[in-house]
């Protein structure tokens, strides 16, 4: 298998499960994470079969593969059995005709001890053979503490120090960590909040002046948080691909049966039966669904054409989008003759779909249930991605308080590029000639429609590296002039038209064109923005 090691999110070090498990925490401040975890295959019916504790040795070995058999038959057998009060650790139990997953049966009574009973045995075991010794630090807002300082308890060659907001835990929890035995293990109060001693710990790891002091004495520094990889993979969250076709609560429920957290539903569903889904299922199931990008032609996603022309399979989500390609015609009997598929003043439906947009109606799928909203942005820019998000976060905002999205949030999903809108199956069956075929208009019907070109109002000609003082530094991403009509589009702000008077490329010359890929350039103004503001302008046919 590739990618046989963990490295860190900000994209530094190649490490093996034990070195990322003893570290916690990268030195450039990222979580170690590992590529490989897609391509991992597991037969969910042959786990369904096993008790905890050989599903957990399982799932282990496939993403702590240096950790030998019987290393993880050790570790699995020393952090679960004897210590919970339930067999099966993490029951699952009808009241009435609900599921309930039980998380109280550990020795401190906190679901974190699932992890953190775990997370002592896969320490000391990396530790094996090694000089060094571990240092945990980690902060608390009340229930890890005390389950790490349990599952941590007279640790060989582990210490731990847990950091608490004073006055702004329980009574309960403060007396279950102050009054944990153990010679390692120390309690430390501090004035602020949980997220003044989670700083802190943060700030620990990246002093070059502790990591000094610690290197003489050959002690890793480490955490028990969830930024260690040790601590997140027994509480992985499982979540349902929109490929498995969830469309009814019955599905959803047997899902939420063999662990899953999130369902991503089908395209097709709509509002009601996303209602219907909803009130059957346990409270703490989310329900996430796709609100803008491209409807695929086959039934949620299950195409074959991606797989078959590219090897790329779009169940994997990895669709090429073929679907939308252009095509010759070849009739079986003659063979070697080809007949274009084009357009006429009538259109080509063949092969055609409308976008999705719901920006305009998040608040119907907020009060159906919907915990998360999905933006379909395969084989898509960096610029893409951030104006849809950008106007969709917006408009989440304006919903909440009440109140419709602005006109300029619903103008920024026109300005990308994207085919003409529909709002897909939330509202009814989208029927062949039904709604409008005017491109601009987002449509409760009309899935296919008439035009299959692209459109957009504007193109992405430059990024904000620095704007202060007067002066905005400017990366250029593509050509631009200063006769443009431009626009500033800040992260979470309506954007800014932006009028430059000059220019200055990085040879110190005044310009009056950027045409240089990556160029450099500073251009006085009294705006400020943020760092990362992007720049655009706006397309005008004939330029």
């Amino acid at each position: 298998m590739e990618n046989r090691y963990y490295h860190s999110t900000r994209g530094s070090g190649k490490l093996s499960p034990k070195e990322a498990v003893l570290r916690g925490i990268a030195d450039d401040g990222g979580l170690y994470v590992w590529d490989g975890l897609e391509d991992v295959r597991l037969d969910l019916d042959a786990l369904l079969k096993l008790d905890y504790q050989e599903m957990a040795k399982r799932l282990f070995a496939e993403v702590l593969w240096d950790y030998s058999e019987e290393e993880l038959a050790r570790c699995v057998d020393l952090a679960y059995t004897g210590k919970f009060d339930s067999e099966q650790i993490t029951p699952l139990v009808m009241a009435g005709d609900l599921p309930v997953l039980e998380l109280f049966h550990g020795p401190t009574s906190a679901f974190k001890d699932v992890a953190l009973c775990m997370l002592p045995q896969l320490m000391s075991t990396a530790l094996n053979g090694r000089k060094e010794k571990v240092m945990i630090v980690t902060a608390t807002s009340g229930d890890t503490g005390k389950a790490a300082l349990s599952g941590f308890q007279d640790a060989e060659n582990i210490g731990i120090t847990v950091f608490y907001p004073y006055g702004k835990v329980s009574d309960i929890q403060r007396l279950q960590m102050v009054c944990q035995q153990g010679e390692n293990v120390r309690v430390c109060a501090i004035r602020g909040n949980f997220d003044d001693a989670q700083s802190g710990v943060k700030r620990l790891f990246h002093s070059a002046q502790a990591k000094a002091a610690l290197d003489e004495d050959h002690i890793v520094l480490s955490s028990a948080n969830s930024i260690n990889i040790g601590r997140l993979v027994p509480q992985i969250d499982i979540h349902i691909s929109t490929q498995t076709g969830v469309v009814n609560y019955q599905t959803a429920l047997e899902l939420y049966r063999m662990g899953a957290k999130r369902v991503v539903l089908a395209r097709e569903v709509g509002l009601s039966d996303i209602r219907e889904i909803r009130r059957r299922i346990p409270e703490d199931m989310e329900i996430e669904t796709f609100v803008h990008g491209a409807m695929c032609v086959s039934f949620s996603g299950r195409c074959l054409i991606s797989e078959y022309l590219t090897g790329r399979g779009a169940n994997r989500g990895e669709c090429a989008q073929p679907c939308r390609w252009g095509y010759y015609l070849m009739e079986e009997k003659r063979p070697n003759q080809f007949y274009k598929v084009f357009e006429d003043e009538r259109g080509s439906y063949i092969l055609n779909a409308r976008d999705m947009c719901m920006i305009e109606h998040l608040d119907d799928l907020m009060e159906a249930g919907v915990t998360s909203f999905k933006i379909e942005g395969r084989a898509k820019s960096a610029y893409y991605v951030a104006m849809t998000v950008n106007a969709y976060r917006a408009a989440i905002d304006s919903f909440k308080r009440g109140e419709k999205p602005e006109p300029w949030v619903l103008d920024e999903v026109n300005k990308i590029s994207h085919r003409p809108y529909s709002t897909g199956f939330f509202y009814g069956k989208p029927t062949d000639g039904s709604g409008t075929q005017d491109p601009s208009a987002v449509t409760n019907g009309g899935q296919f429609f008439a035009d299959s070109g692209y459109r957009r109002d504007s193109d992405f000609v430059g990024v904000v590296d620095d704007c202060s003082d007067g002066v905005m530094h400017l990366t250029q991403r593509n050509y631009f002039t200063l006769d443009d009509e431009l626009e500033l589009v800040p992260p979470h702000q309506k954007p800014i038209p932006f009028a430059p008077e000059k220019m200055i490329n990085s040879d110190g010359e005044e310009v009056t064109i950027a045409r240089r890929a990556t160029e450099k350039l500073t251009i006085p103004t009294e705006i400020t923005v943020p760092v990362h503001t992007i720049l655009r302008k706006k397309i005008v046919s004939g330029k």
